[in-house]
């Protein structure tokens, strides 16, 4: 029996040393459980902010070379720490530069891969391709805790979804995926789905159930309301994984339907109010307003500041 106590003891110590030497040097424990991230073993609730850098006037994130921006990213932070937020969700994979700022600004990170929502998944060209991308971002993103989920495609559309086949791309994810849990083990991979287009898509293949979710009057949303859409979402998936909505928001440009656009200042302040209640209520622990930085570039000329683009 004493010998038990001690080794008992001697497993108590060692936990102990191992947790105050990762305290100290900030490193941090993510696990998935009871449908909710854990930290460090407490629940964390995700309040994250959509971030892109390189969105600026003048600027296209997806044409050319990008800069590291650092001053500007740093800056960027900094704001967005002192707002209140935990965490930042990005479309496109960051350079291990700017994965230093993020790690040292204490934020966390749903990093997105870019991967081409329109590409021919069944190719083993680009299946290749997307592999060789992954493996070069993995080869340094591992190294980094601040990283808790990674999105590996944003917003696969239905159409092509259905003219790729669902075999090439649930094949696809599951290679995507595959990497990612053998080079940086522990860390949830996902997509972010419409949620007004994907509500088809069984998300359990994936660790985490995660959606961009608008709020516009228009079909389900409209008839069912916007908390019970998301909730039905959820229960549909079986409500066996963490949910998390990785957009959301109401646009003030000048216009817009179906409240996708052409709202007040007030407007917006008041939707974006009632839909954190809503995606709390739908059961969501985590969720990202779409976006720090107004996305100039969408609107056709990056230099002009298009009010009538909703984004």
């Amino acid at each position: 029996m004493k010998r038990n106590q001690h080794s008992i003891g001697l497993v108590l110590l060692i936990s102990f040393v191992i947790s105050s030497i990762t305290n100290a040097l900030g490193a941090s424990t993510l696990e998935i459980k009871d449908n909710w991230y854990y930290l460090n073993g407490r629940k964390f609730f995700i309040k994250a902010i959509g971030y892109e850098i390189g969105a600026r006037p003048g600027q296209n994130p997806y044409q050319g070379v990008r800069a590291d921006d650092l001053d500007l990213m740093r800056f960027d932070l900094k704001v967005i720490k002192e707002g209140g937020y935990n965490a930042i969700r990005t479309w496109s994979q960051f350079s291990e530069p700017q994965l230093k700022l993020v790690q040292a600004s204490g934020l966390k990170l749903i990093m997105g891969i870019e991967v081409n929502p329109d590409g021919d998944y069944g190719d083993p060209v680009f299946v290749r391709k997307c592999e060789d991308s992954l493996k070069r971002v993995l080869a340094y993103a591992r190294n980094y805790d601040c990283i808790i989920t990674y999105l590996v495609l944003n917003e696969p559309q239905t159409d092509h979804l259905h003219k790729m086949t669902g075999k090439s791309f649930v094949n696809l994810m599951q290679r995507l995926m595959g990497i990612i849990h053998q080079e940086h083990p522990g860390i949830p991979v996902t997509i972010s789905a419409n949620a007004m287009i994907s509500d088809f898509l069984d998300e359990n293949i994936f660790d985490v159930y995660a959606y961009n979710c608008y709020d516009p009057a228009e079909a389900q949303t409209a008839t069912m309301g916007f908390k019970d859409f998301i909730r039905g979402l959820y229960e549909l998936n079986g409500r066996k994984k963490p949910l998390i909505t990785t957009e959301f928001g109401y646009s003030v440009s000048r216009q817009g339907e179906g409240r996708y656009g052409g709202n007040t200042l007030t407007q917006q302040r008041d939707g974006l109010i009632a839909n954190y209640r809503n995606l709390i209520d739908a059961g969501a622990v985590g969720m990202c307003p779409f976006y720090y930085a107004d996305g100039w570039w969408k609107g056709g000329d990056p230099m002009t500041h298009s009010l009538d683009q909703p984004e």
